[in-house]
């Protein structure tokens, strides 16, 4: 469980919106090279399920972890899987990790209704903040979200970075650092034309604000948008998180 000290420290974090922990590049050949204003890439990894199969997480946080909810629904069992089916490696590449720690609880928004497919009624509420039990943003770094619903205007697309761990190279953190959020159908909700597939559910798009990337948003799923796929992504607010944190804390 996250100490009261360690969220206490996480939410003035996001109150102060403080910059991106610095981290090397987890040497990745398809990955930037994580030298200058290149993004954090080892505070990205794999949330793997006892059960099988995984998505893509971030540190926002030394001990939290922000991913898609979906993610944590066992359609087997038709619930929700348990914190201990949960594992995250930061940095994850080709077997080897900067670090890996269990996951001891989690936080799903409240009120969120799931069918037996595991679809969200609300799909503005496709998030979960995982707590690990050891601090792993210590040595990879971590991730601030945005502190504002900041997003593409009408007729300008916002240029994002989106990195995953998609279905076709699941041990490799693949980016995409050509693509741009280009509409806002509902509020908390993006429309994005970064390469997500199967498996980058929960991967963040990153922005750069005041010299440091942030997390604006996560993928969650695609659909089609006319003759082209769309990615659809989640801003999860930063008072959702602070509120999700506290109670985490009790």
């Amino acid at each position: 469980m996250a100490s009261r000290a360690a969220i206490g420290a996480l939410l003035a974090l996001l109150c102060a919106g403080a910059g991106m922990a610095a981290a090397d590049n987890p040497g990745d050949d398809d990955i930037a090279a994580g030298e200058g204003d290149a993004p954090s890439w080892r505070a990205i990894g794999r949330v793997n399920r006892t059960t099988g199969g995984y998505c893509t997480g971030t540190l926002i946080g030394p001990r939290i972890v922000l991913t898609a909810a979906h993610c944590l629904w066992n359609p087997r069992t038709q619930d929700w899987l348990p914190a201990s089916a949960l594992r995250f490696t930061a940095g994850y590449s080709r077997g080897g990790y900067v670090g890996a720690a269990a996951v001891t609880r989690y936080r799903l928004p409240s009120g969120l209704i799931v069918d037996g497919q595991g679809r969200l009624a609300q799909r503005r509420a496709d998030w979960a903040l995982l707590v690990l039990d050891a601090p792993l943003g210590d040595v990879a770094g971590f991730v601030p979200v945005v502190a504002d619903r900041s997003g593409p205007e009408e007729g300008r697309p916002l240029p994002v970075v989106q990195a995953g761990y998609n279905r076709n190279k699941a041990h490799i953190l693949s980016h995409d650092e050509s693509c741009a959020a280009v509409a806002r159908p509902e509020p908390a909700i993006l429309l994005h034309t970064c390469a997500a597939s199967d498996g980058a559910s929960g991967s963040p798009l990153l922005v750069k604000a005041d010299g440091a990337y942030r997390l604006l948003a996560i993928h969650v799923a695609t659909m089609r948008r006319g003759a082209a796929m769309a990615g659809i992504a989640v801003q999860v607010p930063p008072r959702e998180i602070a509120a999700a944190l506290r109670q985490l804390a009790d």
